[in-house]
């Protein structure tokens, strides 16, 4: 990891464990700075909850601390939020201790959680998503059940939103949550799409334009409406929850 304080002009190099110890930069993507000092580094949201490596440093980079239970994300605030223990999950201290938010339920002894996603878009708007899975031995089929968690007052009160029997939405990452918690984007089964009643019902939403060579894209949340769209040869941003999408100019490309 490089570290400035002087704007970019020099770099000094910041370390916080062997290489090998955490296997590649991949798992460390993510810079998340709450203030001047505070400084977390890993891959939130995407370990989520598990016991992925993540870092944290209160001396604006200095020295570092393992923290052993990755967040799923963590708001401009400092806060730590986590699916932990068939629960939803804040943390307040920097990761060292968790209370629970919401109780995700255990599902049924045939059941068993098979997805699960969070998004903390700031303090007080959130979003969870969770996925039960069962095999039905008389049709051969597994069988699927999608709910829908949403608050809007830092978790005190939470929405459920059950979706149909028989749907599959699969929801693999949640990006975006409204003021009101009544509109969400996602990325399920088939790309980006879009809720307006809370998660009850899903639409496709049109990405970046398809490129012929790199038609996959990774979607990142970077506050409010804003997404970033990126693929090995372009990158995009949309300003209104992944509606319209803006090419952008990248050094080289």
């Amino acid at each position: 990891l490089l570290r400035t304080t002087d704007g970019g002009s020099t770099w000094t190099v910041s370390k916080f464990g062997e290489p090998g110890y955490y296997g590649n930069s991949y798992e460390l993507g993510f810079i998340t700075a709450v203030d001047a000092k505070t400084v977390y580094i890993g891959r939130p949201g995407v370990v989520g909850g598990g016991s992925g490596l993540f870092f944290a440093s209160q001396d604006a980079g200095l020295t570092w601390k393992t923290i052993t239970s990755s967040p799923y994300q963590i708001t401009a605030n400092g806060k730590l939020w986590a699916i932990q223990n068939n629960s939803v999950r804040v943390s307040s201290d920097g990761g060292q201790s968790y209370t629970s938010s919401l109780d995700l339920k255990l599902p049924p002894s045939n059941s068993y959680f098979d997805a699960t996603s969070l998004l903390a878009q700031d303090d007080q708007h959130l979003a969870a998503y969770t996925r039960t899975s069962s095999y039905d031995f008389t049709t051969y089929k597994y069988v699927y059940t999608e709910a829908v968690y949403t608050t809007v007052d830092g978790g005190a009160n939470w929405a459920k939103v059950d979706l149909p029997n028989g749907t599959n939405v699969g929801i693999q990452r949640l990006y975006q949550i409204s003021a009101d918690g009544k509109t969400l984007v996602a990325s399920g089964n088939n790309g980006l799409i879009r809720s307006a009643d809370g998660g009850l019902t899903w639409t496709a939403l049109t990405g970046p334009v398809a490129d012929p060579y790199y038609y996959y894209y990774s979607y990142f949340p970077i506050g409010g409406s804003d997404i970033i769209a990126s693929n090995y040869s372009s990158l995009w941003l949309s300003r209104d929850a992944g509606q319209t999408w803006t090419k952008l100019s990248v050094p080289g490309g």
